[in-house]
């Protein structure tokens, strides 16, 4: 899914082995923050990780992360590849 902002930062809030499970979250936070998820390949297993963003800044991930912790979600900003 491509990305609906522009930057080079995201928050990982989670992720899931079935894609229907990643869709329900992204729906769900889709509604307050700029969602998308991404799939990856590790160790031969097809990951689907829910991000927000993504944000000109660290700082402005940080902020929209805190924002994410409160609210009870697992948060990791990291620098888009």
């Amino acid at each position: 899914a491509a990305a609906v902002a522009a930057g080079d930062w995201v928050i990982q809030v989670a992720s899931f082995g079935k894609r229907d499970n990643a869709q329900a979250l992204e729906q769900e936070l889709g509604a307050d923050f700029p969602t998308f998820h991404a799939r990856a390949q590790i160790n031969d297993q097809t990951w689907y990780r829910v991000r927000v963003g993504p944000f000109a800044s660290r700082a402005e991930a940080e902020n929209v992360a805190g924002e994410l912790r409160a609210q009870g979600h697992n948060t990791l900003v990291q620098q888009l590849d």
